[in-house]
């Protein structure tokens, strides 16, 4: 019986020193595995690539960010979340992310806010409807953006007619210089040539539609009686109202 007894014993004492062992084995692993992970945040930088379509953020906007961060020689995850971090603060950038590839290149993807047109002069709005800042002297692939002037806060009132004005003009490649929306929320837009549009509050998109169909009419007849027409004013039921300059 005293034997059976130290037998069973002696088992449990290796079993709980297999379990002991298994366990710092685990403990191990897992550390091994977090230790290596950090070692691909430790290799000097090198090499910076930048991807995205970018109408505003330059190299130079990158560097800096990089250069103003307190790092040593050698980048760690955190330093790699400081510059996410501070990339997402230019105003212009919509999302960043950043990874580092081993062993010392440095990937960064921007998604920039895309200007459809200038908001009240020192701003922009993109395709959302997003009132955003950017230098403007920096835009450069997107050419020919129409000046929209409207009261603060109603760029999500009038962003859904402006696409519909946008798009309309486009088809008929008429180029859309600025939009003017008054307090009263009167429309009146300028194109071409300087001509004034007068769309007034109501019914703007059939007015803009009837205007499009009339439009080549009216130059025909302007260029052949050697008048330039200053303005086209649709705020009437039936017919419009045409100045000359």
């Amino acid at each position: 019986m005293f034997i059976k007894n130290f037998y069973k014993k002696r088992k449990k004492s290796y079993e709980v020193v297999f379990l002991f062992i298994s366990l710092g084995c685990i403990a191990w692993f897992i550390w091994s595995i977090v230790k290596f992970s950090n070692i691909l945040f430790v290799f000097p930088l090198s090499k910076i690539v930048i991807k995205g379509n970018r109408n505003f953020t330059t190299k130079e906007d990158i560097n800096q960010i990089i250069l103003n961060i307190k790092y040593s020689k050698k980048f760690i995850q955190k330093d790699i979340i400081t510059i996410q971090t501070n990339i997402k603060r230019m105003p212009w950038i919509q999302e960043a992310c950043i990874e580092k590839k081993w062993p010392d290149f440095l990937i960064i993807k921007l998604l920039e806010y895309t200007p459809i047109g200038f908001w009240n002069e020192s701003y922009f709005i993109d395709i959302h409807g997003k009132i955003f800042y950017a230098p403007k002297n920096r835009l450069k692939k997107v050419k020919n953006l129409p000046k929209i002037y409207a009261p603060l806060n109603t760029e999500k009132n009038i962003f859904h007619i402006l696409l519909k004005i946008k798009n309309i003009l486009e088809k008929e490649e008429i180029f859309l210089s600025s939009i003017y929306v008054g307090e009263q929320f009167t429309w009146e837009l300028t194109i071409e040539n300087n001509l004034k549009i007068r769309l007034g509050r109501y019914d703007k998109i059939y007015r803009l539609k009837r205007f499009v169909k009339v439009y080549p009419v009216l130059l025909k007849i302007a260029q052949k009686e050697n008048k330039k027409i200053k303005y086209i004013d649709l705020r009437y039921n039936s017919g419009l109202a045409i100045g000359y300059k």
